[in-house]
């Protein structure tokens, strides 16, 4: 029974230019952080104009994000058909054209002459086709939610459904369109799915619905928006709308704000004809020529295999997506099949319209794990595939890992919509089970329907309607109250068995609770989101869309500006021939009422009759404010001891309701209180930390409403406030707080002296710690107080007092040399007593120091020399601008350069004078020195076994060899490096004119 003709003058050009193609992943960032419990996969394809071709690596990470999901090979039935299961065409069902409808014409007619022709036809149309697979526009933009499966869902058993269906047979789709060359798969799959719905359903015409007005009207926003829509926007990151492609999540929510659908029969300017990425819409299509508005649509996944077969048999079709691909394609037995076995995301919608359990699995180009198909309606003219139908296996793995869609579109609806969620971002859920709007009514009204969407199965819905709204959603009057089961999860029209009449000016509120068996299930959020490819935009106002975990305690989510809640209203505008129903009487749900002090109570208004027409409008009056205050949604709260009578006055009639206000106990449980924060150190005072004090809420008054008291808050320990209730409160509450020792801190702690002189006895510098009191409060231990070297105190808290703070002083040896130089024999001593003996050297100027440590400049070791030769007589004349006249380094400098000892810095012209001196430049020096007196300089050392030799400079290396070789450096002790470049302290120095002195003498 399948298809056995061919189209043999088909056009391969026009094919591959209409087919979608490669997809591109989008950054990861643009879909994190949001509020959802949605799996989202999102991949940006290219522009007709950019054509990028496809390779293996891009489909994998087009699919890098998605789930692998196979359909178990034991839910595909391969049974024999059995056609008497298939259901009777309604007798209403008007059919389509027969050349258009027939997909299954028995294949025993086929002589083989005509099988091999058209075999041939297939294979050199696909050979064609698959050289055409690098320009492929992309269309089906790749959104995946993964619908939120609800508790006891009943799967449809495969047992109870026929093998085997096709709603073209029934008569239930209508014929084959064609995209022509642009990227709007997506728009006509959606109103495929539609036109077949309501074929299905029986009753109305077959439809022929405009993709142009769909598309155009998804990404532009009108001048004059829908009345709670200001502000909410869908764009996408290219002028050229038919071919940035689409995808049928957001079309949900376009086609749910009521943006079309159009009939392209009756009105020319939307027809298909018209289409070119030039085009613009007229202003009145956007919303006043819809032939049918969307009624219901629902979500589910293609991996649900039984689950999708009764929405078909239910609905006449799906809409749903594919990875488009020729080379994928395959013709056997004479039909056209297709089975995608790698790659998982999507880049084509397509509409299913039946299926077949037997569909051989040889029969794919690619063998498929199992028997079974789809077919699949597409939308590239009757010339593609069979006739513009198409096989697809089960096991297809993009088609098998994407949603599903079921579109319900009628062709009466109400007069009115009332809506604030024009975005289309469908990935963000309500933050509480609670989800409601709030709005205000046009004029005389009936509110005749309510809509909200869920991304969950198998939801318990529970609606209930306030009129007369002040504030939050439940401030005015329950009306009415609605509870149901939805299966399918999407967009939801709530037809209410009762009117609700409304009146011009009036607020109302729909509020939506879901559950969805013991779990907690949401309602969609409309919010501004950027999801690469496209940007919505979700402009909101306070007062707009709530969200509650228990109806009492109300969040205005709409107040941030991007925030709505997905519920919408819809109602029939009142003739003035309406009847009209009138109030009988009006009362409060509350007579009298007793509180304490701090408690509120809301009272809520009652009518007679609940579907009176009067308005609804009401005014609160407290008789005494002090005692209890009401606000203009009839909150009332209890404000001191005594009694107040609250009046509610409507349009026709007032109600009372007595209050009485008593003192409310500190040691109720709506009380509350804390210190912050709750532990404090000694102080030697007094502490009277004060607590924060609330009721109901509500914080108190020190001295007003209660007083405090303290115990045992002076000295570590725990310490108690005492709260004690005062004027319209009382009982007592008491707090602890804790108090712990102080710390001792560097800053209490200093030594009389830092440094003393070493004598033989142990040394005790006197101790001070501000404020306190030795054996007290702190207690002293010395160590390492007896020789020469650094010795140590510390001093350790008692009493009120903890830690431990130490502090170090110097024991020194007396010198008859210098004061920093102790009197100890060793290489330091020995050294600068010899340059100091020889007067090569002398202490810092104006001091007793000799300041062993500090570096030595290049004037100081110039000085040096010229002392060592005996201070000769020079000219005062110097060439450096840095060497002034009248220092005591200005002569041995001029010296030292006249002689050839020390030259300037040949860059700079400049000596160097304040520049401390290198170990090289040193030995320079010297070498010259003996060169100027004609001295030996006999002697090289290798220098190799010091690691840093590399680093002796050019100039230097001759006499640093000569130094090392007749010891007068060596390497650093420490380190046992030469370091050339580094510099030598005085000391230091003081140790090497030594060694050369000796040398040289």
């Amino acid at each position: 029974m399948y298809k056995r003709t061919i189209r043999t003058g088909i056009s391969i050009l026009l094919a591959a230019a209409m087919m979608c193609g490669t997809v591109q992943a989008a950054p990861a960032e643009e879909t994190q952080g949001l509020e959802s419990t949605a799996v989202v996969s999102e991949y940006e394809g290219t522009a007709a104009e950019e054509v990028m071709p496809e390779t293996e690596d891009t489909q994998e990470e087009a699919a890098a994000s998605l789930d692998e999901t196979d359909v178990d090979s034991k839910d595909v039935q391969a049974n024999a058909r059995d056609t008497e299961d298939q259901p009777e065409a309604d007798d209403d069902v008007v059919p389509v054209d027969e050349a258009e409808k027939s997909t299954t014409v028995e294949d025993s007619s086929q002589t083989k002459e005509e099988s091999d022709e058209n075999t041939a036809a297939a294979a050199e149309m696909l050979a064609q086709e698959t050289e055409q697979d690098s320009s492929f526009v992309n269309a089906y933009r790749d959104l995946t939610i993964q619908v939120e499966r609800g508790e006891g869902i009943e799967a449809y058993r495969s047992e109870n459904l026929p093998t085997s269906y096709s709603s073209v047979d029934l008569g239930y789709v209508t014929p084959i369109k064609n995209q022509s060359v642009f990227g709007t798969c997506w728009a006509f799959a959606w109103l495929a799915a539609a036109e077949s719905g309501m074929l299905r359903r029986g009753g109305m015409k077959a439809y022929d619905l405009s993709e142009l007005q769909l598309a155009y009207g998804a990404y532009h926003t009108p001048e004059t928006p829908r009345k709670g829509l200001e502000g909410d926007s869908l764009t996408v990151s290219t002028d050229d709308f038919l071919n940035i492609g689409g995808n049928n999540l957001l079309t949900t929510f376009i086609s749910a704000a009521w943006i079309g659908a159009v009939d392209e029969e009756a009105n020319s300017e939307v027809a298909w004809s018209e289409a070119d990425s030039s085009y613009v819409l007229p202003e009145e299509y956007y919303y006043n020529h819809n032939a049918v508005v969307l009624e219901n649509a629902y979500w589910m996944m293609m991996k649900d295999t039984d689950t999708i077969k009764k929405a078909i048999m239910d609905y006449g079709a799906v809409a749903s997506g594919m990875y488009y691909k020729v080379s994928y394609m395959n013709y056997k037995n004479g039909v056209y099949c297709y089975y995608n076995h790698d790659t998982k995301s999507t880049n084509h919608a397509v509409t299913i319209v039946g299926w077949d359990d037997n569909f051989s699995k040889e029969n794919f180009a690619t063998e498929a794990p199992g028997d079974g198909a789809w077919l699949m309606k597409n939308s590239y003219g009757t010339y593609s595939g069979n006739d513009g139908y198409l096989w697809v296996s089960y096991y297809d793995q993009a088609m098998s890992n994407t949603n599903a869609f079921v579109v319900i579109m009628e062709d009466t609806h109400e007069d009115n919509i009332y809506q604030y969620d024009g975005s289309a971002y469908p990935f963000s859920n309500c933050s509480s089970n609670y989800a409601a709007n709030v709005f205000t009514a046009d004029g005389k009204e009936t509110l005749k329907s309510v809509a909200f969407a869920a991304n969950w199965e198998n939801v318990n819905y529970n609606i209930e309607i306030y009129r007369g709204v002040k504030d939050v959603p439940t401030s005015g009057m329950k009306v009415y109250e609605q509870s149901g089961y939805e299966t399918y999860a999407g967009y939801h029209k709530i037809v209410l068995d009762q009117d609700i009449p409304l009146t011009e000016g009036e607020k109302f509120a729909i509020v939506v609770h879901l559950e969805s068996g013991s779990s907690i299930a949401y309602v969609l959020a409309d919010r501004t989101a950027n999801g690469g490819w496209f940007k919505c935009v979700s402009h909101s106002e306070a007062g707009q869309s709530f969200t509650s975990s228990d109806k009492e305690k109300w969040t205005d989510q709409s107040a941030g500006g991007s925030y709505n809640c997905r519920i919408k209203a819809f109602t029939d505008t009142k003739s003035s021939e309406s009847t009209e129903v009138p109030m009988t009487s009006m009362t409060l749900d509350q007579t009298s009422l007793s509180l304490k002090v701090g408690k509120s109570r809301q009272l809520k208004v009652q009518y007679t009759p609940s579907n009176t027409t009067d308005s609804l409008d009401v005014a609160w009056n407290s008789s005494n404010e002090k005692v209890a205050t009401v606000d203009a949604g009839g909150n009332v709260r209890a404000c001191g001891a005594g009694t107040a009578v609250i009046t509610c006055t409507g349009s026709r009639f007032s109600a009372k309701c007595t209050v009485t206000v008593t003192k409310s106990s500190l040691e109720d449980a709506e009380a509350d209180s804390w210190i912050y924060p709750y532990a404090f150190y000694y102080t030697g005072a007094d502490l009277t930390p004060e607590p924060y004090v609330s009721y109901g809420g509500v914080q108190l008054t020190k001295d007003v409403d209660y007083r405090l008291s303290y115990t045992n808050n002076r000295f570590p320990g725990t310490a108690t406030v005492l709260i004690t209730g005062i004027g319209n409160y009382e009982g007592i509450r008491d707090l602890n707080f804790w108090i712990y020792k102080a710390l001792l801190t560097e800053s209490m702690v200093s030594l009389q002296e830092t440094s003393v002189t070493y004598d033989g006895t142990a040394k005790r510098p006197v101790v001070t710690v501000s404020g306190l009191q030795e054996g007290t409060d702190y207690e002293v231990q010395y160590s390492n107080n007896v020789n020469v070297g650094t010795a140590s105190v510390t001093v350790t808290g008692r009493g009120n007092y903890q830690g431990q703070v130490t502090k170090t002083f110097q024991i020194v040896a007396g010198t008859s040399l210098y004061d920093d130089v102790p009197d100890i024999p060793g290489w330091r001593y020995d050294a600068i007593k010899y340059v100091t003996d020889y007067g090569i050297m002398n202490g810092i100027s104006g001091t007793r120091n000799f300041a062993p440590d500090d570096p030595l400049t290049r004037a100081m070791f110039a000085t040096m020399i010229y002392r060592m030769e005996g201070s000769p007589k020079a000219s005062y004349s110097t060439k450096f601008p840095d060497v002034p006249n009248g220092n005591y380094f200005s002569v041995p400098i001029i010296w030292a350069n006249k002689v050839g000892i020390i030259n300037g810095h040949s860059n700079t012209g400049l000596f160097g004078t304040y520049e401390n001196i290198t170990r090289e430049d040193m030995v320079v020096i010297m070498y010259r020195y003996c060169k100027y007196r004609g001295i030996a300089t006999n002697g090289r050392a290798d220098l190799s076994s010091f690691p840093d030799a590399g680093q002796v400079s050019g100039y230097a290396k001759e006499a640093v060899q000569w130094a090392v070789a007749n010891g007068i450096i060596n390497g650093r002790s420490n380190t046992g490096m030469l370091d050339p470049k580094g510099n030598a302290s005085r000391v230091e120095t003081a140790a090497v004119i030594q060694r050369f002195m000796n040398h040289i003498r």
